[in-house]
This record gives structure tokens, C-alpha cells and sequence, in this order.
């Protein structure tokens, strides 16, 4: 009878062990913004496991190119969904899930969803910014003042597919050379540029910046700190948290309870009850705290994808080139123009328009243009080297005017 009552027990046993199976998850999101949401998902699935595979998307899309154990895509980034797209890597997605939805760019239709969206702006210390005597920052204008000369922080949108769509979206509510004066103006401001956008709160934390650009969901993880705050910007999108399959992964039918579980009645009102910053795709009461700013960042115009799409590459590089690689030598050209303006008692324009100049007009990004940048390498390195002497060329003729100003 021992000897039956164990028999019994081991097949129970292995068939649970069979039953089990493990969910991966590649995500360029930071996993404690996502792990409230896998728990939750975990507890209504016993038995069954997470594996999460955190990178940046470029480092993912990388992964997903080989063989790999990913069964599902969580990220915020439309091109890393995109790229993967057109490199046939997603699974259609059963009808019951496809999504009739303006957070939705057309080219990913069938084949990804967006189960909440969050909104880009400005989380900032306040203890530090009352104790110098500063105004909370609100907008793009205010990261401009001097006052926060090497105290703020970004990412890099080469780096950060959340951090592209966030100057993308300057760059489209200002207009192509109004929104690279102004991201060129700030960045005589910037501390340092972060590897990660998660990364942008950690500085915060740190106590070694004023403030930061980033999206709401990572900045309500810093928002246990007191000193800290956070302020939408006043025009930001809505930007969508997109889930996809794998198509070559093991495990389609859990995946697809997984974005079926987050789709779900329950589901949204887990996100939109949970303290993650994150705000659910459907429409929240009337008397909700989170209705007002939910509704507010739905009505305003979505991002144009397709602009995003085309000059992806040329905004990444124009970015590195003006900003991330000569950091040190933007700040020391600008104090030196912040100490010459506080003498004289007025602004020195034309050494301005000569530090936030770029060597590329909209107009110049023709298809034809387009064409060449992402098929020829010779002919990107060529107009890499060019926007190289650009920059410099004109930082060295701010330094002449400086100079010739008493």
C-alpha cells in the first residue's frame, strides 16, 4: 500500500511538473516597474513562472534575431516592435486581441497591443530646488535657466527608446529647428547623460541633480523619496506599454493569457488601483483620482510613427554627436557665454543661434535622403564626419565671438 500511495504521488508529481511552464519576458522597461503586474498575473496562474530578460532595445531586438527563449515583448518602444515586424519575429495575435485603437500605430495593428500608456515631464527635488530658492520646473522652458547650469539629466534616444520618443515629441510640437535649439540650450544644463531612462530616477534619488526628463511610471518608483516630485509636461502624449509574441515562442497560448489577463476588466483595474504610474487603456470613471490627467493626455495628438520611423537613425546620431560625445566641451562653451551675459546685462543672440545650430534642415530629409542613410554605410559615415565638423566648426566660432567681447 506504501509502495502504491508513493507511485501515486510521484505521477502526481511530474504531471504538475509538466503542467508548469515558464513565461519569458523581454523587456527594455525596467522589471520593478513591471513585477507588480507579473505577481498579480503569477496569482491567478498557480504553478506557473516568470522569467524576465531586461535590455536596452537595441540589445533585445539583437537577442531576438537568434535563437532565444523569449515568449513575449514588453516595451514602450514602436520602433523596436517595428523593426522586429519587419523582420518577421511577432506572432499575429488571435483576433479576440487585436485592438481597435489610436494608441496603436497602423504597422502594428495585428500583431501588438497596448495594455496601459503612461505621459513624459519632469521629476525634480524639490527639497533641493526650495532650498536654492527655485520655482518648480513645469516645462522644456524652465530646464533653460541657468540656475540649473549641471543639474539636470537625460538619456540618450540612441540609447533609450522611451527617450526617443520623448524628443521626438519636441521636435514635432516645436518644429525641427525651434526643438533642437531648444534640446541643444538645455543640454549646456545637463549633469551627465544616463545610460538608461530608469536611470534618469536614480539620480534623483542620488540627491546629485535638480531634475530629470522621464516618463511618469519610473518616476512614481522614485516618488517614495518626499523630496521628490514629478509634473507632466503640459502637451505630453499618451505613450503606449505595448505586449507582443514571439513568434517562434514555446509557450503562445500562456502569452496569450498574459496579455489576455492584462486586457481584462480585473486586469485594468489592477493597473489603474495599483501605485505604478502607469494608466490602463480603458476608460477610467468620472470620479477616479487619475481620470482627469488620463483623459488629458488622450486627447492630445499622438505622435506622428511614421515621421518617427523615417529619421530615426538621423535623430540617434544627431543627438550623440551634438550632445552625448562633447558634453564637457558644450558646458564650458555655454558658462563661458552665461559669464559674458551676466556682465554685459543682456543676451549675446548670435552666439546662441551659433551653439544651437544643426547642420541638417527638414526639408533636407527627402526620401532620397532617407534612402541613402539606412542603405549606404559609406554614405552615413560621410555625413556622420560632416555633422562632426558642424558642431565643432560652430563651437569654435562662439569661442572667437566670446573672445571678442569685453
Amino acid at each position: 500500500m506504501r509502495i502504491y500511495h508513493f507511485f501515486i504521488a510521484l505521477v502526481l508529481s511530474l504531471l504538475f511538473q509538466v503542467k508548469a511552464e515558464t513565461l519569458t519576458i523581454g523587456t527594455t522597461l525596467s522589471v520593478d516597474s513591471l513585477q507588480y503586474l507579473i505577481d498579480k498575473w503569477q496569482e491567478e496562474m498557480d504553478g506557473n513562472q516568470v522569467k524576465t530578460v531586461n535590455r536596452t532595445a537595441m540589445s533585445l531586438e539583437r537577442l531576438l534575431m537568434q535563437p532565444n527563449e523569449v515568449d513575449i515583448i514588453f516595451s514602450s518602444s514602436p520602433i523596436l516592435l517595428y523593426n522586429l515586424k519587419e523582420n518577421d519575429k511577432l506572432a499575429i495575435l488571435p483576433k479576440k486581441s487585436q485592438q481597435n485603437n489610436k494608441l496603436i500605430p497602423e504597422y502594428l495593428n495585428q500583431y501588438a497591443v497596448a495594455v496601459a500608456f503612461s505621459g513624459f515631464g519632469i521629476l525634480y527635488n524639490e527639497a533641493l530646488l526650495k532650498e536654492r530658492g527655485m520655482n518648480l520646473p513645469t516645462d522644456w522652458q524652465d530646464l533653460l535657466d541657468i540656475k540649473y547650469n549641471g543639474s539636470v539629466v537625460m538619456s540618450s534616444p540612441s540609447r533609450s527608446g522611451t527617450t526617443h520618443l520623448l524628443i521626438e515629441m519636441l521636435l514635432q510640437q516645436q518644429g525641427w529647428k525651434s526643438g533642437w535649439a531648444t534640446i541643444l540650450e538645455m543640454s549646456s544644463n545637463l549633469s551627465t547623460i544616463s545610460s538608461r531612462s530608469f536611470g534618469v530616477a536614480e539620480k534623483l534619488k542620488s540627491g546629485l541633480v535638480y531634475a530629470g526628463l522621464t516618463i511618469d511610471n519610473y518616476a512614481n518608483l522614485a516618488l517614495k523619496n518626499k523630496n521628490l516630485g514629478f509634473q507632466y509636461f503640459p502637451n505630453s502624449i499618451a505613450s503606449a506599454t505595448f505586449l507582443a509574441i514571439n513568434k517562434n515562442s514555446q509557450h503562445k497560448l500562456l502569452a496569450e493569457n498574459f496579455i489576455d489577463f492584462l486586457l481584462s476588466e480585473d486586469g485594468q483595474k489592477f493597473i489603474s488601483n495599483s501605485n505604478n504610474g502607469k494608466f490602463p487603456v480603458n476608460k477610467l470613471p468620472e470620479d477616479h483620482l487619475l481620470f482627469y490627467q488620463q483623459q488629458r493626455l488622450l486627447d492630445q495628438d499622438q505622435i506622428n510613427h511614421k515621421l518617427l520611423l523615417e529619421r530615426r537613425l538621423i535623430v540617434e546620431k544627431l543627438f550623440d554627436l551634438a550632445i552625448t560625445f562633447r558634453l564637457k566641451q558644450l558646458q564650458d562653451t555655454w558658462n563661458e557665454l552665461y559669464k559674458k551675459e551676466e556682465k554685459l546685462g543682456y543676451r549675446l543672440q548670435k552666439i546662441r543661434n551659433l551653439l544651437t545650430s544643426i547642420p541638417i534642415s527638414e526639408s533636407d530629409i527627402n526620401q532620397d535622403f532617407l534612402l541613402q542613410i539606412k542603405g549606404d554605410q559609406n554614405f552615413l559615415l560621410k555625413k556622420e564626419s560632416e555633422w562632426i565638423y558642424f558642431f565643432q566648426n560652430k563651437n569654435d566660432e562662439a569661442i572667437k565671438e566670446l573672445g571678442k567681447v569685453n
